[in-house]
């Protein structure tokens, strides 16, 4: 790798750029859609309801109800006699699983997606982490993962900021790049890791995205909270108009005319279609989705991704 590559942002994650996102996300918090399910303390609100820190509603006194709750307001006013109920603070794991592998370190504009993803990845973090929630994080790439385990504190997102910078400097453009390892594979390691209760984000291009994740997403739903970060480039999504493009791949190099409007046609519906087919099979397990294009700058990103406050709950394109 030469000084220009490790110096150029668009082609490489910049350590002080990751650093230094904790501060763009400081009024950004991450939406919770389900309640926690864990037993340990923490800000996140449960079901549970009981002496706690925020008052949730009341109800007629119950036999057995601690009569510090009753609400003597309500009580005087309806002349029947109500108890107060709080809910209790559970703390929520957070799961980050960030893709590294050859089909991110790809950009024909801005950045490229592994950048982009990089930089999303340690938004969750940050967010995570002044949210004093556990964060536990796993980047992969075609042949290796690192697998931290959820951690509350700063060194959590610095040590999974560290993990981003190795995996994403170890990218290059090679023309056989090694899948041994798929996202399929890597669901089943979350489905090992992640806790009940849990809220997961998976930041990829879902290229390899197929009936084989069904059942890890299947397992993942059932407990958990997924949310699905699509990152893609414009060129995959539209061929540049009135030009001769050559590619070259593991085969060898080949030429596409996008001069020709049924060229254009047909690779504007490849791409709808497999973008329809990713975010079907994600929200066929309840899974929130989001697409986001790698020529938008995170800082245009996240008041849609993340509103102020919470995270955004729907899917749709960014």
């Amino acid at each position: 790798m030469t000084n220009t590559q490790l110096q150029d942002a668009r082609i490489y994650a910049q350590l002080e750029r990751l650093v230094g996102i904790a501060a763009l996300v400081r009024d950004y918090r991450l939406n919770t859609r389900q309640r926690s399910a864990a037993s340990q303390a923490g800000p996140q609100r449960s079901r549970a309801r009981g002496r706690g820190m925020e008052f949730a509603e009341v109800r007629h006194y119950q036999p057995g109800d601690d009569v510090r709750n009753i609400d003597w307001r309500v009580t005087a006013r309806t002349l029947e006699t109500y108890t107060k109920l709080f809910q209790e603070e559970r703390e929520r794991p957070v799961l980050v699983l960030l893709d590294q592998r050859a089909p991110m370190f790809f950009g024909s504009k801005t950045r490229f997606k592994s950048v982009l993803a990089a930089e999303l990845a340690a938004a969750i973090a940050w967010c995570t982490i002044q949210n004093n929630d556990k964060l536990g994080a796993m980047v992969f790439s075609s042949s290796e993962q690192s697998d931290a385990r959820p951690k509350r504190g700063k060194h959590a997102a610095l040590h999974f900021v560290q993990d981003i910078m190795r995996f994403n400097h170890s990218l290059h453009a090679s023309l056989q790049p090694d899948y041994q390892q798929g996202l399929p594979e890597m669901l089943m390691e979350l489905v090992r890791v992640a806790r009940p209760g849990s809220q997961i984000f998976i930041i990829s291009d879902f290229h390899d995205l197929d009936a084989r994740s069904d059942r890890p997403m299947s397992l993942l739903a059932r407990h958990s909270e997924l949310h699905c970060v699509h990152i893609y480039d414009e060129l995959e999504r539209q061929l540049p108009e009135r030009a001769t493009l050559t590619l070259q791949d593991e085969d060898g190099r080949f030429n596409i005319n996008t001069r020709q409007a049924k060229t254009q046609r047909r690779y504007q519906q490849d791409w709808e279609g497999l973008l329809g087919d990713i975010a079907a099979r994600i929200q066929k397990h309840r899974g929130v989705f989001s697409s986001v294009s790698t020529s938008r700058s995170l800082e245009q990103v996240l008041p849609e991704l993340f509103a102020v406050g919470r995270l955004r709950s729907r899917g749709g394109e960014l």
